[in-house]
């Protein structure tokens, strides 16, 4: 790919505010550690243990928390959290999507599954998701 193809990983995204998104390493394994710990064990691959064909509410937000806290070091991932309350799972996913292509263009056909309206798995019937 030439240079002058490449996306700039950061970018700027309304959300709950304006913020910048960028998945860089330090946000990438900050959400590892989390995972790591949710999990209970160690040297955990974050993008090995997402099932990209169905996404849990719980790796979403991660995913969005990986993207968003190298902007907001104080941001939790429950903040996170009601921030995908408010904007919506489309949004969020469209979010994400962005994010994967600018930081990783090499997984174009990825993100384009992702973005399917089947890969996030509903909580319960009650649970309304955007298709």
């Amino acid at each position: 790919m030439s240079k002058s193809k490449l996306m700039n990983p950061l970018f700027e995204v309304d959300l709950d505010k304006k913020r910048a998104f960028i998945l860089n390493v330090n946000g990438l394994c900050k959400a590892e550690e989390l995972l790591e710990k949710q999990l209970g064990k160690d040297d955990v691959s974050l993008f090995s243990e997402i099932n990209w064909d169905n996404l849990r509410m719980r790796d979403l937000r991660l995913l969005l928390f990986a993207g968003l806290c190298s902007d907001d070091p104080d941001l939790t991932v429950e903040q996170v959290g009601k921030i995908v309350d408010v904007v919506g799972l489309a949004k969020s996913k469209d979010v994400i999507a962005e994010g994967v292509k600018r930081a990783f263009p090499q997984a174009s056909e990825a993100v384009d599954k992702f973005l399917s309206p089947k890969t996030v798995t509903k909580a319960t019937p009650e649970t309304k998701t955007e298709e």
